[in-house]
């Protein structure tokens, strides 16, 4: 039973025991590894100080919600200078520090929020078995990490609306590389000349014209 699903989970964890119930798949699992390192230190111990459960979301298992109930250790460090005596155990592999999903769940959620949004993202999840709120969502990807700014060469420049015909902001694109690089708050050309004189490497600004070109068009119809 193991062996069929290893490849199924992460190698950090061994499966113990797999509770079907009426609306979930439950795996119950513990880690494999004996030692571990303190987070402090970098220490390795196999002291075992007490253990206690998490419960984790996975990736769903033929359409149906998956979860996987840790059964995680507390250890003792065993180095006498780390201000840290007891810690959790970690599991980089599997699932962040505090998170209630497994990280590769959490993956496909930030993926799915960033392609439709919220409430949309919210109601395709739970369609594919991985339910999530719209507002956990949003808040993924509020607190996903950006790429920092490489330095641009061809921007494009628009304005667009906060809120139409009320209040008006700046979207700055990298051409060449095909995303967004900052939004201003406002379409002021002060604001925009501020923002461009920190990168000295832009060689070309493509502005959108198309108002004008429709304007021209109407005047030679």
């Amino acid at each position: 039973m193991q062996d069929f699903f290893r490849p199924l989970i992460s190698s950090e964890l061994s499966i113990v025991q797999i509770l079907p119930r009426a609306d979930r798949v439950v795996l119950v699992a513990r880690p494999t590894a004996k030692e571990t390192c303190c987070p402090c230190c970098g220490f390795r111990t196999a002291r075992v100080h007490s253990h206690y459960q998490r419960r984790l979301a996975d990736l769903p298992w033929h359409g149906r919600v998956v979860e996987v109930q840790l059964q995680a250790r507390r250890l003792r460090c065993v180095n006498p200078g780390c201000s840290r005596q007891i810690f959790t155990e970690r599991l980089p592999q599997t699932v962040l520090p505090k998170a209630r999903r497994t990280t590769r769940l959490y993956e496909h959620h930030l993926a799915i929020s960033f392609a439709t949004g919220g409430e949309p993202g919210s109601r395709l999840s739970r369609k594919l078995g991985m339910p999530v709120s719209g507002d956990t969502l949003l808040r993924m990807v509020r607190m996903a990490a950006c790429e920092p700014i490489s330095a641009p060469r061809v921007v494009g420049v628009d304005d667009w609306a906060w809120r139409k015909g009320q209040g008006y902001g700046t979207i700055i694109c990298d051409l060449e590389r095909n995303r967004v690089l900052d939004l201003l708050p406002d379409r002021n050309a002060d604001t925009l000349a501020s923002w461009l004189g920190r990168y000295p490497g832009i060689e070309v600004i493509a502005r959108d014209r198309r108002r004008l070109r429709r304007r021209r068009s109407s005047r030679r119809a």
